[in-house]
Order: C-alpha cells, then sequence, then structure tokens
C-alpha cells in the first residue's frame, strides 16, 4: 500500500503556479531592446514566461518555508526531548 504525503510544516507540496504573460506594449519594448537577436520571437517569449514563472514559485516557496533559526529551535527541542528520554530509560534501568 502506498504511504501517504503529509505536507510538511502545514504547506501543500502541491501549489498552483501563478500565470504570467507579457502584455504587447511589453513586448514591443523588449524586441526592440533586442533588435539584433535572429532568434523566434516566439520562442523567447515562451522561454521568459517560463522563468517568470519558475521565479514566481521559488520565491513563494521560499516565502513559506519555515526560516533557519526556526529549524534549528525545533532541532534544538528535540534533541532535548531525546535526551530527556533517554536519561528516564537509562536511570529506570539503574533502578532494578
Amino acid at each position: 500500500m502506498p504511504r501517504k504525503i503529509r505536507p510538511q510544516y502545514g504547506i501543500d507540496p502541491v501549489q498552483e503556479v501563478s500565470a504570467f504573460s507579457f502584455t504587447d506594449e511589453q513586448r514591443e519594448r523588449l524586441f526592440n531592446v533586442l533588435r539584433s537577436v535572429k532568434s523566434n520571437r516566439d520562442d523567447i517569449i515562451a522561454e521568459l514566461i517560463k522563468c517568470a514563472g519558475n521565479y514566481i514559485w521559488l520565491r513563494s516557496q521560499n516565502q513559506q518555508k519555515t526560516s533557519r533559526a526556526q529549524q534549528n529551535v525545533v532541532l534544538k527541542e528535540l534533541g532535548r526531548l531525546a535526551r530527556d528520554e533517554l536519561w528516564a530509560k537509562v536511570g529506570d534501568g539503574m533502578k532494578g
């Protein structure tokens, strides 16, 4: 049976990426700057839209994940709990 995947830190791992497109004015400005480029305009626009989509997704991921400091606090607490549990077991073993 496949195991269930649960969101880590309450963040859904499958998120919708915002749609992105260039306006006609932005396209004209872009190709005025890139006059010397001989590539197909549609290919350039498709790559730029792909880059923009990746940027939006990565920015969203970065804003939603826990900070390093928050992760360290949780790890420190887990370590403390593990030590307490270990010492409780060692203490019980010494009694018997």
